[in-house]
């Protein structure tokens, strides 16, 4: 059985769905309660790379129970990875960071058959929890982490992609200098691997920061290779935002160069996918301003209204979960594991101190766009 169960384990990466399948159709089988607890943690692992939700902790929790005690390093960090998943999809930050730093603890990284592949993963989650707590040392913390293992896998792409994830904490603090020193590294080191389309992609970033610094020349020139992507031709799903950044920050170019009617139609072309990530948002705001540069007091109001209002709205919805789930995590500060976090106070001051009508104009982040 456990030569089975082992042959699953190695479709698992590149056939999850067929892995949980196989493991279905053993169920009714006997078989000895370590290998019963070992079809169960395949089944977790296939169930997470298969992107099958869960939505009880009740199975992993025995799992990890029972790996606790009986299990190698690389079972116990794999139990408890997968168990933290489970209470990422059941919604408890708490939870799931708890069971994360559990599994990273397990990692034997000293030894030259840890699982440094499932441990890369655990970093990864918890980059994403720190993400959405909004605490931003631990996420650069995490990604470092992350980068540093997939350089060891010799997963090169990998890396760049998590050495990529600090750069917009740069942009959003403002130190635009620094973060166009450091994706124009990061650029060079995607084309010196051929990765034209990733590259592409990477200039957002620089687009932003010539914008925010109205150098509109440099702004335009790296436009010029975000549109390249091919991405744009072939399946604009593969963007976050889809075409709409592209049209935004042409309008925001063609304002930079006093070209407002050309300004107008790209931000009113963006709206197009308004749906889709802060298009709108964005779009609005960029329409407000071409207004008022055409000296159309209300088309410019409309406008700064409909900004004001989907801006209240998209910071509504970004905050709230970030809010609920640092309160979660202080409420369980008891833990070992996360007792030594501090309670994200900003996010709780601006959640009583926020207007409940119209937010200003400049509140906050705005652009997410990556």
């Amino acid at each position: 059985m456990s030569r089975e169960l082992a042959a699953i384990d190695s479709l698992m990466d590149i056939k999850p769905d067929s892995a949980l399948a196989l493991l279905g159709r053993m169920d009714s089988m006997p078989m000895r309660q370590s290998d019963r607890m070992f079809l169960e943690l395949l089944r977790g692992k296939a169930m997470n790379k298969a992107y099958v939700k869960f939505t009880s902790d009740s199975a992993m929790l025995e799992v990890a129970r029972y790996f606790d005690r009986h299990g190698d390093t690389n079972q116990r960090m794999l139990a408890h990875y997968v168990l933290g998943c489970a209470y990422r999809d059941m919604g408890s930050a708490p939870r799931a960071l708890e069971q994360y730093q559990q599994a990273a603890a397990q990692a034997d990284t000293t030894s030259a058959s840890c699982d440094l592949s499932t441990l890369m993963r655990v970093h990864s989650q918890m980059l994403d929890l720190y993400t959405l707590l909004r605490l931003h040392d631990r996420e650069i913390e995490e990604a470092s982490e992350a980068e540093n293992l997939c350089w060891k896998l010799g997963d090169t792409l990998s890396a760049m992609l998590f050495k990529q994830q600090p750069l917009h904490y740069l942009f959003y603090k403002g130190d635009f200098e620094e973060c166009i020193k450091k994706t124009l590294s990061l650029y060079r080191q995607y084309l010196t691997l051929g990765e034209t389309d990733r590259a592409a992609l990477l200039c957002n970033l620089l687009i932003k920061c010539y914008l925010e610094t109205e150098d509109y020349q440099k702004a335009k020139h790296y436009l010029d290779i975000y549109a390249s992507c091919s991405y744009f031709k072939t399946d604009t799903r593969k963007i976050i935002g889809g075409a709409g950044p592209l049209f935004i920050y042409k309008g925001r170019c063609y304002l930079g160069f006093g070209k407002v009617d050309s300004a107008e139609f790209c931000f009113k072309t963006s709206l197009e996918q308004k749906k889709l990530w802060n298009n709108a948002l964005l779009a609005y705001k960029g329409l407000y301003k071409t207004y008022e540069m055409k000296h159309q007091p209300d088309s410019a109001y409309k406008y700064m209204e409909l900004y004001s209002r989907e801006k209240e709205e998209s910071y509504e919805k970004s905050s709230a979960e970030a809010v609920i789930q640092t309160e979660k995590i202080w409420r369980r500060r008891k833990c070992p594991w996360i007792a030594s976090m501090q309670p994200n106070q900003n996010i709780l001051a601006q959640r009583n101190s926020c207007p409940k009508k119209v937010l200003p104009l400049h509140h906050g982040k705005e652009t997410f766009i990556i």
